[in-house]
């Protein structure tokens, strides 16, 4: 009886895991700390009980569920707008601070998700007036494909970093913007660094250095694109950038 019990419960905490759920909500719905969740869950793994295929599926609905929370919170900041409350108001119905609500309301804007309509209706919206232009996608996707850094980017299409980089994040959700050519705009910022030092620089010695140390890159660029799926893009382009920065400072 107990072994069914436990057995039971094993099935329980694998379906929940595989459904996305986080270590504190598998514990609330079974009654157990996360710690007793946490340490359940690595000896499934280590029993091949929890499996490659599993853990694919609950990334794959980790995704889905942050993006339909996001969906369902855009929806709820433009049914608030529509209904004429102050970005304050919103704040405090959505417990979010004013200056993340602000935040997300250029985004809808800038996207073209809050409407021109809304923004006429709603008088504390008034700023937002000026802001008629949405981002045509093509554009950013053609840019990053070229290997240009965000602050470019948003230099050549006229909207905010920020912006940018949250495009940039729905497109990766949405599968516009793929490992590959993520993979692609890293190879680009190699063989820039490659091809700029190679026209300064006349001494082939410096150049074969380079060389050794591009191959070196190159591997980094593996070992980065193996660990791609774990890591947050606006991190993952953080620390490309300030190795770029580095590898740029090492030659200058």
């Amino acid at each position: 009886m107990k072994e069914e019990l436990k057995n039971e419960k094993d099935d329980q905490i694998v379906e929940l895991f595989r459904q996305g759920k986080t270590y504190r909500q598998i514990g609330d719905e079974l009654g157990f700390p996360i710690s007793t969740i946490s340490s359940k869950i690595q000896k499934l793994k280590k029993a091949g009980i929890i499996n490659n295929d599993i853990i694919n599926k609950r990334k794959s609905n980790i995704a889905y569920l942050r993006k339909e929370k996001a969906f369902k919170i855009d929806n709820q900041i433009i049914n608030l707008l529509k209904q004429g409350k102050t970005i304050r108001e919103i704040s405090e119905a959505l417990n979010f601070t004013v200056a993340y609500m602000h935040y997300k309301i250029n985004i809808l804007q800038e996207t073209g998700k809050l409407s021109e309509d809304i923004i006429e209706q709603n008088p504390h919206l008034a700023y937002l007036k000026n802001k008629k232009e949405t981002i045509n996608d093509e554009p950013v996707i053609e840019l990053f494909k070229q290997g240009k850094t965000h602050k470019e980017i948003s230099n050549t299409i006229g909207h905010s970093k920020t912006t940018i980089l949250q495009i940039i994040q729905e497109f990766k959700d949405d599968g516009i913007i793929t490992n590959d050519i993520i993979v692609t705009t890293i190879m680009i910022f190699h063989s820039f660094l490659l091809t700029i030092r190679i026209y300064h620089d006349k001494n082939i010695i410096k150049t074969i250095i380079l060389n050794k140390k591009l191959i070196f890159i190159l591997i980094i660029s593996s070992i980065i694109d193996k660990i791609m799926k774990t890591i947050v893009l606006n991190n993952f382009f953080s620390l490309i950038s300030l190795f770029i920065i580095f590898i740029a400072n090492t030659f200058a």
